[in-house]
Formats: structure tokens, sequence, C-alpha cells
């Protein structure tokens, strides 16, 4: 679940609340709520250093945030406080008159949290900003424009506040964190750390002990080194990565629910690491970020890179191999012995077809705040190919690169071929140099390229490997993300237009 709070979160916050009501004296009175109502003296017309115009000093500020988290220090506090109440109403009404933007990006914070004070933070929102939006989407979006300024620590009362969900949270969002992106945009996907747990060298069976696919199912390929593996989007979609060997070479096959498809890293770092990644319950701009366990590091799915910790200290990106997006039926034709992943995956998850994209397919727009790209003609939601060559990057239509069959480009000085069988089932991208590929011959296990000049080239995934002189062209890895998202992560990119 995405924009609904996941069932075992609400299980954890119903148990606190339901904690917090029963929870009894020796006397059999209810335990009172401890007050915690900071007690400011306001200046009215001086600003000494470390206060703003509305008067508070940065510790005053910080000192009424930590209030309003009654947990900040210790999760286990919050059974003494929860459901909230008057001293949260009383504390958000002093928030509210202290006209001071400061409290913003928290408050916003607060909004994906359902525990109760929606109504007196949505009064502060306004009170602060005039400003009104229906819920913590609509403010997200906002401040990612208005960019208004962070009090003192924000990094880590965000991740104190998340503590309430995950403990882990504070390690991953702390004060200390070198970040690359505005952390008032790293929202919380409303679910625990890992709760779609990552597949680590998950269970497979061969094409033909498979029983669960429909041919039309749209999987993920990967062909390295003579060994073929399908991974269903079905599957993909509920656990975003899978910790994986194809071909002798370890693998990251990572999937972005609101961003719109799949990337497949090798898993050892440009940094000389190799990291095992999770789900870090974050989310920036729609797209997915996992941490990693060695250094508590940020990445972003889309990009390959670090984007907060000490992975982004040493300057870490993932590599991309090549992956094709296409039918499970076609993909079996090509790879009669491929390998696909089992629905033994160790986890109870309903493997349906769309069941884990409800959500995302029914939201026209962006599934979380993010910006939206000035093109006009394009579909937020459109799903592109992206390619990036030397450091030059362009998004290509999906449908219409698989429409067209076989489609040339030039990219970063370089020669291309974008090669496919058709609509829905996938696109190959291959270095030309010196020849133009005309057509593909042959059956669906023995496919053959043949260029301009009559020579014959066997294709897979993976090469171009000339018939007769042993000749290669490499494929090109690339990215399938729907254009906002690819947009964003990828601002300089170019449009191919046709």
């Amino acid at each position: 679940m995405l924009r609904g709070v996941s069932t075992l979160v609400l299980a954890t916050i119903v148990g606190l609340l339901a904690a917090a009501c029963v929870e009894d004296t020796p006397d059999g009175q209810p335990t009172s709520v401890p007050t915690r109502l900071p007690v400011f003296a306001t200046p009215a017309t001086a600003t000494p250093e470390g206060t703003t115009a509305a008067g508070l000093t940065n510790r005053e500020v910080a000192t009424l945030l930590e209030s309003l988290v009654c947990w900040h220090d210790d999760p286990e506090l919050a059974a003494d406080c929860l459901p909230v109440g008057l001293e949260e109403s009383e504390l958000l009404q002093q928030i509210a008159l202290s006209a001071d933007e400061r409290f913003v990006a928290p408050l916003v914070d607060m909004l994906w949290m359902e525990l109760g004070w929606e109504r007196w933070v949505q009064e502060a929102l306004n009170a602060i900003t005039g400003q009104e939006f229906a819920d913590g989407y609509g403010w997200s979006a906002w401040i990612a424009v208005e960019r208004p300024p962070l009090p003192d620590g924000y990094l880590d009362w965000k991740g104190r506040l998340l503590s309430l969900v995950d403990d882990r949270f504070t390690d991953l969002l702390n004060d200390d964190l070198l970040l690359a992106v505005r952390p008032d945009e790293l929202i919380w996907s409303r679910v625990a750390i890992d709760e779609q747990p990552p597949l680590v060298d998950p269970e497979t069976v061969h094409r033909l002990e498979e029983r669960y696919l429909a041919t039309t199912d749209v999987v993920y390929g990967v062909f390295l080194n003579g060994e073929a593996r399908a991974y269903p989007e079905r599957i993909l979609a509920w656990h975003e990565i899978a910790v994986d060997e194809v071909g002798g070479r370890p693998l990251l096959v990572t999937h972005c629910v609101p961003c719109g498809g799949t990337t497949v890293y090798e898993a050892t770092a440009t940094d000389g690491v190799r990291y095992e990644l999770g789900n870090a319950a974050l989310i920036y701009r729609s797209r997915q970020v996992f941490y990693d366990t060695e250094t508590d590091s940020l990445w972003d799915q889309l990009t390959g890179k670090a984007i907060a910790g000490e992975a982004l200290v040493s300057g870490a990106s993932l590599t991309p191999v090549p992956v094709l997006r296409t039918t499970w039926g076609e993909w079996a034709a090509r790879h009669p012995n491929s390998t696909v992943l089992s629905l033994d995956t160790g986890a109870v998850r309903n493997y349906d077809p769309g069941a884990a994209l409800v959500e995302e397919r029914s939201s026209k727009g962006p599934l979380f705040p993010a910006p939206v790209p000035t093109e006009a003609g394009v579909d937020l939601k459109e799903r592109m190919l992206g390619l990036e060559i030397a450091g030059v990057t362009r998004a290509y239509s999906l449908a219409a690169i698989e429409a067209a069959g076989i489609t040339h480009d030039t990219l970063a000085g370089q020669d291309i071929a974008l090669v496919s069988r058709g609509p829905g089932l996938g696109v190959s991208v291959y270095r030309e140099h010196d020849i133009t590929i005309a057509f593909l011959q042959g059956t669906l296990d023995a496919l053959e390229a043949v260029d301009s000049e009559g020579e014959r080239w066997f294709l897979d995934e993976e090469v171009l490997l000339n018939v007769i002189d042993s000749r290669l062209r490499r494929a090109i890895p690339v990215r399938v993300a729907y254009w906002f998202a690819w947009a964003d992560a990828f601002p300089e990119t170019s449009l191919w237009e046709g």
C-alpha cells in the first residue's frame, strides 16, 4: 500500500492507541497524560540573534516540535500520550499564533501520519501560510515549490517522528546526514522499513515448471553470459528489490511502483563496495528510496545514485545492465531454458496480476508529489525508455519505439539502433558503429538481425554477434520509467521526437 497506511503500520498505531486508553492506575482511575506545554516569553518587538520576526528562538522552535512528539526520546513513550488531544491542540494553536514558517515542513510531515491531529495541523498551516490544501499530498507539493525555511535539527526531529512506526528511521534520518536533496521532500511512503522485504537469492523455477503466469503477464528479462531469467512485475512490484545472480554476475533488480518501471544494476557500486539494499519506506519526488545496510545511506532507485550518507560522500552510484520489459510469452519463446521467479518467495502477498499496482493505476498523476515537466503533448505517465551514454540522456516513448520495430538514432556521438518485435514486447538497444540494422528474421529462439549490407547478426539482449567474423556490438543498458520521473531524475534529458 502506498497512499493508505499499511496494515502493519496501522496495527502498530492502533495498538499504541489501545494501550493508552486501557492503562489504569492501581486504584482503577485512568492515568493522566502529563502536561508537556512549554512556556515561552515571546518578545513583542525584539529579534535577538537566533530568533525570527515571529520572536521564537531556534531553541524554542525545537522545544515546541519536540513537545508535539512525546515519543521524541523513546518510541515506547507513545503509549503514555496517545491518542493525541488537548495538549497537542494547545501546542498547535501556539504554533499557529507564532506565524513562524520554520514550522511548515514539520507540520506537513505530521499530516502524513494519521494520529488524530489532522484538523489542528491544517489550521496551523493555514494560519502560517494563508494556504489551504486537502491533505499531505497537496501540502508537500506546495512546499516543494515554495521551499519554506527549515528549523534547526529538522532531520533529526523527522526521524524521531517516524520512529513511532519504526525506530530505525532515527538511523536513516538524522542531523549528521549529508544530503544531496532537500530533506522536506523525503516523504514517508506510509509503510514500515522493509515491510516489503527484498528477495535475496530468490527461488526460481524452469520455464517448463512454471504454472502461474499468463503469456501476457509483464516480465523484466535479463540475459547474461548465456543465462536467462525473468522477473514478473506482479512479484517485483511487491518486493521492489531482488538480490540475485545471473550468468555469474551479482545483480540488484530494483522496481519502482510510483515511477513506473524496473532498473537492473550491478551489485557492486562504482566505489567498489557491494551494497545490500533495503526499502527505506521513503519517497523522493515519487521515486522509490532505498537504504544500504552497510552505511545507512539513501539511494535513488531511478538514477542509481546515493542521495544521502557515506555513500554520497564517496560519490557512489550503481551501474545499470541491459533489461527487457516484455511479456512472459515472448520471453519464454525467446529463451526456452529461462528460469523465472517462483511464487514461493517466503512472504505472504497477493501475487495476482495487478494486485500490487491498484493504487498506482487508479492515479492519473504521480502517486506522490513530483515536479511536472513542461513539455507539451507528453502525458506525465507516458512510459519511457531512458538511455544514458557518456553522461548524455534521452527519453523515448516506449510504445512508439515498440511500434516502429527498428529505430536509428545518434546519442552522445554514437550511432544506436533501438530494436523491438512489436507493441508490448520490449526494446533492446545496440551500438551500431559502422553498420545499420535493416530488419529481423528467424525464429524467436534463433533471432537474427540483418544489416544494410546483407550481413547477418545473431541477436540477444546482451550483444549482436556477426555470424561470419564474430564481431560484437554490445547492448546498451536501459531504464524504464514514467516521463515525469525520468524528466526530474535527469533534468538535462532530451526527448526523442521521432
